[in-house]
């Protein structure tokens, strides 16, 4: 049995080939195309795997992710999701997959704008506000390859908008006569096909 110690606390101890590193502190970085074993806890930012306190993700052997809590999933969360806002692109449907994405578009004025795309399975809740003026708006709408649904809608401007959806080759469309542009946020949950 090896052991190498800096100052008087042992760093490395090697016995049989196997080489037992008690404790790193700092920013040390450990290097190695050989598997890492530890008998105790093992501790990384965001990630805690045995550590005592709060269980931050679990991976189970059935490759089931649980965020809180154990999973009973492919994804199970304990708590709230919160979608950011950073997207600034249309929302897509994505095929044979259902999806809940969030972007922020800005919409000229009398002109039909895309707002997402891709049919069937989809619903879209809207919540805009002028980017001058007074005007505010909560909808939620549908659509199919060439029609589109209102299934909800609210105008709180102090004077009500004309706002218009139409969907032309599955994707979905808003036009509206403010004075100026709106913006728009889109909150879009799809069911991108029964396969």
């Amino acid at each position: 049995m090896a052991t190498l110690k800096l100052g008087s606390t042992t760093a490395i101890t090697e016995s049989s080939g196997t080489i037992s590193i008690p404790s790193l502190g700092g920013a040390t970085v450990i290097n190695t195309s050989g598997a890492i074993t530890t008998t105790g806890a093992f501790t990384s930012v965001g990630i805690t795997d045995g550590a005592v306190g709060a269980t931050a993700i679990t991976i189970d052997a059935d490759e089931n992710v649980g965020i809180g809590g154990a999973p009973n999933a492919k994804l199970d969360v304990n708590g709230s999701i919160l979608i950011g806002d950073s997207k600034t692109s249309v929302p897509t449907q994505y095929s044979n997959h259902g999806k809940i994405e969030r972007s922020v578009l800005t919409i000229p004025a009398n002109s039909a704008t895309q707002i997402a795309t891709g049919y069937g399975g989809k619903v879209c809740m809207l919540q805009w506000s002028g980017v001058t003026g007074n005007a505010q708006g909560t909808f939620v709408v549908s659509h199919s390859w060439s029609s589109a649904s209102v299934l909800y809608g609210q105008d709180y401007s102090g004077a009500p908008l004309t706002y218009t959806f139409s969907s032309s080759s599955g994707n979905l469309y808003l036009q509206h006569n403010h004075s100026d542009s709106i913006r728009i946020g889109i909150l879009m949950i799809s069911n991108g096909g029964s396969s």
